[in-house]
């Protein structure tokens, strides 16, 4: 009774705001979205307007590698964290994506390309589809990180099924609502435009690797946390902010950042300059 009077008082709210806040994406799972019903948000609440539409069905967040251990030395994962304290979220271990109807893939794909906007991107992980038959850029891929600029080319290669060795990846995908991954699957199903828009990203990407040799890059340029400007990595990760419920909502990166950033790192922490740029 208290959690459905919860609903009640939260869906009132919901409707009240100007914008589609964090919280909302529930009450809206037959309800078509617009970029303008989303408004403008943080990078770390961007990420969370997407997650809650799985959340709804009852996906988990804690695969792949974790975000911290705590001091108990137990692993977290910090979007599993935050579901897990939302009184509406029940887990399950049978989630799969297909659950997702029409209309939330839609909200979905609404949402990447809405945060695109929003934060200055001129392509984001998630929207390769509108470069299947269109030619990527140059100044497209301005701004985007060794990590998303990884996600962007293997999406390529997801959107026709590929299936992934690399743990992160393999997480990564497997939860996108259009990946079929298939045993059959060849680069020789890649149209010309698609190869050529893999080279560019690889072309982007060597440029990247090679600037770790030549110059100081920072987390954000690796993997990136959303920071505002002047944070430190460190601290754009832990930081959070009030939601409705009075408790701290993370700023956290996608699933698989942390394992990439680990990747590029030598023993010591260094940033490596040697990484494959092919992987």
């Amino acid at each position: 009774m208290e959690k459905a009077n919860l609903d009640v008082i939260r869906a009132a709210e919901a409707r009240k705001h100007s914008q589609i806040e964090t919280g909302d994406m529930r009450f809206y799972r037959n309800r078509v979205i617009t970029s303008e019903m989303l408004g403008h948000h943080t990078s770390g609440d961007w990420q969370l307007l997407a997650a809650e539409i799985g959340a709804a069905h009852g996906e988990r967040f804690d695969l792949g590698e974790p975000d911290d251990v705590d001091a108990e030395g137990n692993d977290v994962w910090e979007l599993q964290k935050y579901f897990n304290e939302r009184y509406w979220y029940r887990g399950r271990k049978e989630y799969a994506p297909s659950e997702l109807s029409a209309v939330e893939r839609a909200n979905n794909d609404t949402i990447t390309l809405a945060r695109m906007h929003d934060l200055g991107y001129g392509v984001g992980p998630g929207a390769m589809y509108l470069f299947q038959a269109t030619p990527l850029t140059d100044s497209l891929l301005r701004g985007t990180t060794l990590y998303e600029l990884r996600l962007l080319r293997n999406e390529v290669y997801a959107r026709h099924g590929r299936r992934f060795e690399t743990l992160w990846l393999r997480d990564y995908f497997k939860n996108a609502p259009w990946y079929k991954p298939r045993r059959d699957f060849t680069i020789a199903e890649l149209s010309e435009n698609e190869k050529n828009n893999v080279k560019l990203i690889q072309a982007v990407e060597a440029r990247r690797h090679e600037e770790l040799s030549t110059k100081d890059m920072s987390e954000r340029d690796v993997a990136g946390c959303g920071l505002n400007r002047g944070e430190s990595a460190q601290h754009s990760c832990l930081r959070g902010s009030i939601d409705e419920a009075h408790t701290v909502r993370p700023n956290k990166p996608h699933p698989g950042r942390a394992a990439y950033s680990q990747q590029l790192r030598l023993p010591g922490g260094a940033l490596r300059s040697d990484f494959c740029k092919a992987r």
